[in-house]
């Protein structure tokens, strides 16, 4: 035990210890953060043909990028064999 600020604390083993809460593998999304962004960019650049862009265009550029990552999310990564 050791004392902290007055108070009795255990000693905890770090081989114990529990993980810490949202450190997922990051390659996990790697693939469906990269498809919302190139999609949101592609919508952007057809955007910006007018040198301007409207709160419609913006929804547009939201939802193709929430789209094509939700889908490239949905579909499974191959396991090697």
């Amino acid at each position: 035990m050791t004392e902290t600020n007055g108070y009795a604390q255990p000693r905890l083993d770090p081989r114990h210890a529990a993980p810490a809460t949202g450190t997922g593998n990051p390659a996990k999304y790697a693939k469906a953060i990269g498809a919302a962004v190139l999609a949101g960019l592609g919508v952007l650049y057809a955007a910006l043909a007018d040198n301007q862009v409207s709160a419609q265009e913006w929804a547009g550029i939201a939802q193709a990028a929430a789209a094509a990552g939700a889908v490239v999310y949905g579909i499974p990564n191959k396991v090697a064999a």
